[in-house]
């Protein structure tokens, strides 16, 4: 049963993983958003970026074989989480006082 609640946890995980590449769809179709559905989407991206994480790591300790199911989430919960870091930082840099001014 426990190997079971596991491969679920892992599937959702997986799902709510894949759900912010649906971001694109406006871009590729060319469709312009207004402001406020630009923030949904914005925030319905960094909640499922930090859910598919959180899912997946519980998915990886809950799990006493760690196959491919168990793995694949993480990979892309990491990506995910690696570009949102890579963003907060640069606008963090780029927002400093330059040093001499």
């Amino acid at each position: 049963m426990e190997s079971s609640n596991a491969n679920k946890t892992s599937v959702v995980a997986l799902i709510v993983s894949i759900l912010p590449i649906f971001t694109l769809i406006p871009v590729l179709l060319q469709i312009t958003l207004s402001d406020g559905v630009r923030l949904v989407w914005v925030v319905f991206n960094m909640i499922c970026v930090l859910l598919g994480f959180v899912l997946s790591i519980i998915g990886i300790r809950r799990s006493e074989r760690k196959g491919h199911m168990e793995k694949v989430p993480m990979w892309i919960s990491s990506f995910w989480m690696l570009m949102v870091v890579g963003i907060l930082a640069i606008a963090l840099i780029s927002n400093l006082p330059a040093a001499g001014a």
